[in-house]
């Protein structure tokens, strides 16, 4: 072959390279308990057993967000669910069992998730809805900054739990 046909071939390889480089993939999170750090939320407790529902449709995998060329999905069912097991270590260290069968029920539905990477880190914003069996609908946003875009968002689902618990009318409705 030909010096020229050589760099013909290379350039084109080159190319190729470069456009699968580009043309970016998909990585899905799947996030995981966190634990709550002392402090995060007050001391209560409460004696009934409470049922957590997860109200997020089960309706697939939904784009949250881009860097660098990877679109970052999630299950806002599976983070749903992920929000309820944290609330529930935390319901147990009030002494509130939870059973799917109790009277009194809690309906969760983790929405409106985003990621960015404005530089250096990772940032996880999300919204946790939560409806009492009173009535009372409470929309608690969580936000949080990590290296690692699974952490960002394990975080933000922490922090919504959080917040969740300091609300005065949650509390009242878990205590009595």
């Amino acid at each position: 072959m030909s010096g020229a046909t050589m760099h013909k071939i290379s350039r084109i390889v080159t190319l190729i390279a470069i456009l699968i480089a580009f043309s970016g993939c998909t990585q899905h999170l799947v996030i995981g308990e966190y634990p709550m750090k002392p402090g995060m939320v007050p001391e209560f407790s409460g004696s009934e057993p409470l049922a957590l529902v997860n109200a997020q449709d089960n309706t697939g995998n939904v784009m949250i967000g881009s860097a660098s060329g990877v679109k970052y999905t999630t299950s806002t069912h599976q983070m749903t669910n992920a929000a309820m097991e944290m609330l529930e270590t935390e319901l147990e260290k009030r002494n509130i069992s939870t059973h799917e069968d109790a009277d009194k029920q809690l309906r969760l539905a983790v929405h409106d998730v985003s990621i960015v990477y404005p530089f250096a880190h990772f940032r996880c914003v999300l919204h946790l809805k939560a409806e009492t069996g009173g009535g009372y609908i409470g929309d608690f946003e969580g936000n949080n900054v990590a290296g690692q875009p699974e952490r960002a968002c394990g975080g933000a689902v922490l922090r919504a739990v959080a917040a969740m618990l300091n609300d005065a009318a949650i509390q009242d409705y878990l205590r009595y």
